[in-house]
């Protein structure tokens, strides 16, 4: 269940990277910042679901 949840954050994380990027937002980092949040997170999905 919590891999679940941490991969769907990372599927988040991966849209609002796109979106700061795209569109130059401020939102608290960069868009590589948000990259590797949910690179972070898809990580941490791979390693709960064993």
């Amino acid at each position: 269940m919590l891999s679940k949840i941490t991969l769907a954050l990372s599927v988040v994380t991966v849209i609002l990277s796109a979106y700061v990027s795209l569109f130059e937002v401020e939102l608290w980092l960069a868009g590589t910042q948000w990259m590797l949040i949910s690179i972070l997170c898809a990580v941490w999905s791979l390693s709960l679901k064993e």
